[in-house]
């Protein structure tokens, strides 16, 4: 379904029906406050952050053979509940997993192969962004 533009609903337009009842001032702000937001949600402009608790972290990794277990602080002391891959920097994520450290950090399990399909080097590092949910 295509939603099309969604427009304020403003007094004047309350008044081409008569006359408008002096409560519709207060009720018009919050409705329209209202309307805004849901229309940017469903144009596509809705992050990740603006609606979990979550930290976004980048981690350069070093590609080995067999995945070595990365560990990284999610920076916050709230608990861990999820982790997931997001911007990879042009490689394509074939094994990915993840575990709660004793210490609070998280250890990560990242393996990839190049767009062409080609296997990285041994020592090629590589960006990624990953999504940690907390809760």
């Amino acid at each position: 379904m295509i939603i099309g533009t969604v427009r304020r609903i403003l007094r004047e337009d309350i008044a081409r029906a008569g006359e408008v009842p002096k409560w519709v001032d207060a009720l018009l702000s919050p409705l329209n406050e209202f309307i805004d937001k849901v229309s940017q949600a469903i144009s596509g402009n809705i992050t990740f952050k603006d609606n979990f608790s979550l930290k976004v972290k980048t981690q350069s990794i070093t590609y080995a053979s067999s995945p070595t277990e990365y560990e990284i602080s999610p920076a916050s002391n709230i608990r861990v509940t999820n982790v997931i891959p997001g911007d990879a920097s042009g490689v394509r994520i074939i094994d990915f997993g993840w575990t709660r450290k004793a210490n609070g950090n998280i250890g990560l399990k990242v393996k990839w192969l190049n767009y062409d399909d080609s296997v990285p080097a041994a020592g090629d590092k590589n960006d990624f962004t990953f999504y940690i949910f907390l809760g």
